[in-house]
């Protein structure tokens, strides 16, 4: 049951956003050794985009360019009250690519993903979606 949509509700979601965001892409000596040494192979980027999919797709494309390792992609399915929708720029996308995209495909797996389904992106990805207890 989520609560009733509102100003203090997206505060409270942005604000547990971002602290998550800041906390996984901030190696600290209380993950342990092994997981630090982790993220020191992980690129954690933060980037402003007029089209966000198109951009994150680029950058995709071109880190799997420069490497011969494979490239995974870690996404969220979702943003429960997210302010932007990425539904009319993923459209584009898949008449870019004149590929079809059922929305059953795109409530699974969220935007996001669906960028990588359409566009055919050559990625492992992890999609993950957050849970309130």
């Amino acid at each position: 049951m989520y609560s009733q949509p509102g100003t203090q509700v997206r505060l409270e979601s942005d604000t547990a956003d971002n602290v998550l965001w800041d906390r996984v892409t901030s190696p600290n000596p209380s993950f342990g050794a092994e997981v630090c040494a982790a993220l020191t192979r992980i690129s954690f980027r933060t980037e402003s985009a007029v089209h966000p999919l198109h951009r994150m797709l680029e950058l995709v494309g071109s880190e799997a360019s420069q490497t011969s390792k494979p490239v995974l992609v870690a996404v969220g399915r979702s943003r429960r009250m997210a302010v932007e929708s990425h539904k009319q720029e993923l459209r584009r996308l898949g008449a870019e690519h004149n590929a079809s995209l059922a929305t059953e495909i795109s409530k699974m797996f969220g935007d996001v993903a669906s960028a990588f389904v359409v566009a055919g992106g050559n990625v492992s990805m992890v999609v993950t979606q957050a849970t309130l207890a």
